[in-house]
């Protein structure tokens, strides 16, 4: 699960040209625009990921963040901390000395601690056809999809145990729509289902994108044929792209899905990439364009840096790109490892709050 607020060591800090009152602070492949001298080498901090959506009513530390804090969900205002550019320099998260928060322990380097600093993450608002009716929450037999960004792992370039040089990759599009999860499952009441990102949502419902696109593609019938073919019990996840979606990023007509993950819901692991696109084309389904089968990261990256500028290029109707995904095509201790890189290009021009 994504963790927004944890305590980072500063590994360098760069001087930004012309600029007097700031620097870049880099936090493992991170880099943070912070002040000047109010960080060195080695020092510790609180570190907001972008799309930590902060409480500026209830702490005082934030209201710095107030010109930028709205109404929220909650009632409260809030000020949600997003990628800018500034001398030059992308700044990603916001990154504050610990003393502004005295009365919080912060021992342990691999806690979240978003609760304790009232911080939620930001989710933008959903459109009418796609909030529908819920029959309950996520199943728990499935696996959200929530991709850890490549600036978390810097490892990931180390020859790591889990992620060793010669492992390989496929590289495909991170498509921007909104995530969508079709199952069939003979061991549940609700044999088959259609979810949101947290939700599962009421077949008999009508003027929901979700189950109008699940019904129209006859996901759930190939998923069912499936089974009875092979007694599988999968599921199968991706983006649900379109009109009506995220402003329609790859300007089609309708409404289309494109799958990324593949879900063996009975041995509770998702397929390797090979087995995926094969079942995907054998279902007759459409998968998310891949670049590359077999990709090695040393090969191509020397660090995190260059990772991220290969995620800018053109998505598949747009001159710019959301980002790619990189999943391994080996299990690593018996789990699927997998990451992406999200474009700079694209943050900088599309990631608004609307």
């Amino acid at each position: 699960m994504r963790k927004l607020v944890t305590i980072r060591k500063v590994y360098g800090i760069e001087d930004i040209p012309e600029a007097d009152l700031i620097e870049a602070v880099k936090i493992d492949g991170w880099r943070v625009v912070c002040k000047k001298g109010e960080f060195q080498v080695g020092d510790v901090g609180i570190y907001f990921e972008v799309d930590s959506h902060i409480n500026t009513d209830d702490y005082l530390q934030f209201s710095f963040l107030n010109p930028i804090a709205k109404k929220s969900f909650d009632g409260k205002f809030r000020a949600r901390i997003k990628s800018r550019k500034l001398r030059g320099v992308v700044s990603q998260g916001l990154f504050l000395p610990l003393s502004l928060f005295p009365d919080i322990n912060f021992s342990d380097m691999e806690k979240d601690y978003s609760e304790e600093l009232g911080v939620v993450k930001y989710e933008p608002p959903v459109p009418a056809t796609l909030q529908g009716l819920a029959k309950g929450s996520f199943p728990s037999f499935l696996q959200k999809s929530d991709e850890t960004r490549c600036q978390n792992i810097p490892w990931v370039l180390d020859n790591h145990v889990d992620a060793p040089h010669d492992l390989t990759y496929e590289v495909s599009l991170k498509l921007n729509g909104s995530s969508m999860t079709v199952f069939h499952n003979s061991n549940t009441d609700d044999i088959v289902g259609v979810c949101s990102r947290n939700l599962q949502l009421k077949l008999e419902q009508e003027g929901n994108t979700f189950i109008d696109v699940a019904k129209r593609l006859h996901i759930m019938e190939k998923l069912t044929e499936y089974y009875n073919k092979t007694g599988r019990n999968i599921a199968v996840q991706g983006e649900l792209i379109g009109e009506g979606i995220q402003k329609n990023f790859e300007k089609i007509v309708s409404q289309d899905f494109y799958i990324y993950t593949v879900f063996d819901i009975d041995n509770q692991i998702k397929l390797l990439p090979e087995d995926r696109r094969k079942l995907v084309s054998e279902l007759g389904l459409k998968h998310v364009p891949v670049y590359e089968k077999d990709f090695n990261l040393k090969d191509h990256f020397q660090n995190i840096d260059e990772m991220a500028a290969y995620a800018d290029g053109p998505s598949m109707n747009t001159n710019v790109r959301e980002g790619v995904v990189f999943k391994a095509n080996q299990y690593i201790k018996g789990e699927h490892f997998s990451f992406k890189a999200i474009s700079n290009r694209y943050l900088l021009k599309y990631d608004t709050d609307d």
